[in-house]
């Protein structure tokens, strides 16, 4: 029996601390034993909203951890995310924003909002550009014979397991599972993106994916190099019919 027939594959939304991304992560198992798993990332288009200016994008980079902050931001809270920013954009102290009225408080956003704008927003359009709508493999593995606790994402979260030392590796486990990666984006009529920092590994998968004999591969219009790191190529699929 071959690998392909033995294998399973589960797919798991993952809950993200940075509630503007969403995050995928198939599973794949050999009997019951978890051999692999591979994450996908993206911002969804309906997330686009919080990035409409550079102190939402300040906000997702910066401050992720801070559930409270990211509220503010989609409540209009402008006194709450000035006391942020002020010491360190605006040069005042809490205490000097604590005492302001209404009007003074939207001047100083305003004037917030243009500092960041002249300083931030080429990264804003480049980190809207490779995440919005662009799943991307944030992390794919296939475990050996040396991987003895792992980590399992069936739980939506991640949670460290112990396995028997088998070595799944090299016997096409990877492929199969950006296959199923593919399917997906497809099904959810998206592309799949590769990452920019790419190991040899996966721009060697890469490079297969263009001769896979179920699907027609049709890859970016930009791909000229699939080795050049200025590329990020992407692959839509079409089932033969």
């Amino acid at each position: 029996m071959t690998i392909k027939n033995q294998l399973r594959i589960t797919k798991n939304n993952l809950i993200e601390n940075n509630t503007i991304f969403k995050s995928v992560c198939f599973n794949s198992y050999v009997g019951k034993d978890l051999v692999g798993y591979l994450k996908l990332k993206y911002i969804p288009q309906e997330n686009l909203s919080l990035l409409s200016d550079c102190i939402g994008y300040l906000i997702i980079r910066s401050y992720f951890d801070d559930p409270k902050l990211l509220n503010d931001y989609k409540t209009n809270n402008k006194k709450n995310i000035l006391s942020k920013f002020c010491t360190s954009y605006l040069n005042i102290s809490k205490d000097e924003l604590g005492s302001k009225d209404k009007p003074s408080i939207d001047e100083l956003y305003l004037n917030l909002s243009e500092k960041l704008e002249q300083q931030y927003n080429k990264q804003r359009l480049d980190f809207i550009n490779y995440w919005v709508n662009k799943p991307s493999i944030e992390l794919v593995r296939v475990f050996s014979d040396k991987d003895i606790k792992v980590t399992d994402y069936s739980d939506g979260i991640g949670k460290k397991i112990e396995r028997t030392p088998i070595d799944w590796q090299k016997k096409g486990i990877g492929s199969l599972m950006y296959e199923e990666a593919i399917k997906w984006c497809s099904d959810n009529n998206l592309e799949l993106w590769a990452s920019k920092t790419r190991t040899e590994e996966s721009k060697h998968v890469w490079k297969k994916l263009e001769h896979l004999p179920i699907f027609l591969i049709t890859l970016h219009q930009n791909l000229k190099n699939l080795n050049s790191k200025e590329i990020r190529p992407s692959v839509k699929i079409k089932i033969r019919g």
